[in-house]
């Protein structure tokens, strides 16, 4: 079924798409000092992913120039500071869900009382 909406590329575009892909797979060798206590950190922390020390290096460096890197100490910081607000946000809501449901039965009931043929106003 997919070969049926296949469409051939034009040239031009085909040698635009291979260049980002070129682009994109090129890599360079580069030379850094680093810490004994940091290269044998990154080493441990690599079998703990699973992956080479120099991928993890690479990948932790690709997130931070992409703005993706996490600071997990920033983040526990900003969580218990909003951990008070959020108890409180969390009752509010409460409060005006259930103020909400009960206007829902309340509109209910009147709607079911003007219904059913009888001649009084609701308030």
């Amino acid at each position: 079924m997919m070969a049926e909406s296949y469409r051939p590329l034009s040239k031009k575009r085909l040698r635009k798409i291979e260049g980002i892909l070129g682009k994109a797979r090129k890599t360079r060798n580069i030379n850094i000092r680093i810490s004994e206590e940091v290269l044998l950190e990154l080493k441990r922390r690599s079998q703990e992913e699973g992956v080479p020390y120099q991928t993890l290096i690479s990948s932790v460096l690709h997130k931070f120039v992409t703005n993706r890197l996490v600071d997990e100490r920033a983040i526990s910081r900003s969580l218990e500071l909003l951990s008070p607000r959020l108890a409180e946000w969390a009752k509010l809501y409460q409060r005006s869900n259930k103020r909400f449901q009960n206007t829902l039965k309340s509109l209910a009931q009147q709607r079911t009382f003007i219904t059913s043929g009888k001649k009084k106003f609701v308030r």
